[in-house]
């Protein structure tokens, strides 16, 4: 048991004493930003878009599967263009803000998450779309 926790130690030692690689500048995060809540407002307009053709195709799923967004994206597509921008403008300036201040990791810890947030909204949309 001693032997075990002695190459743990020593492993997870030489694992922290290795250079780790640079994280992505804030340019490219943004850029990643922007191309995920792309994706999710083209996956939610193509499923939305099936909702005014019920009456021709009565299986069609017409729910939007976030609770606040609901509201704004099943309205149309003004609606929906107005949402995706208002969403993005938010998780883009809220880590610009941390950062004026100095919060400097978690401004990169809500980048990181919107990211995933839009990325993960998209790839829900599109595998609800083979309907």
């Amino acid at each position: 048991m001693k032997g075990l926790l002695l190459f743990v130690i020593v492993y997870l030692g030489s694992l922290a004493a290795q250079e780790l690689p640079a994280a992505p500048d804030v340019k490219t995060l943004t850029l990643m930003q922007l191309a995920g809540s792309t994706a999710d407002a083209v996956a939610t307009y193509r499923n939305d878009s099936r909702c005014y053709d019920r009456p021709i195709n009565p299986s069609a799923r017409c729910s939007e599967y976030n609770p606040v967004s609901r509201a704004f994206v099943m309205q149309g597509t003004p609606d929906l263009v107005g949402y995706f921008i208002g969403e993005t403008s938010v998780k883009l300036a809220v880590p610009l803000l941390l950062d004026h201040f100095g919060h400097h990791k978690l401004a990169k810890a809500i980048r990181y998450w919107g990211i995933g947030d839009s990325a993960g909204g998209a790839a829900i949309s599109f595998a609800g779309h083979h309907r």
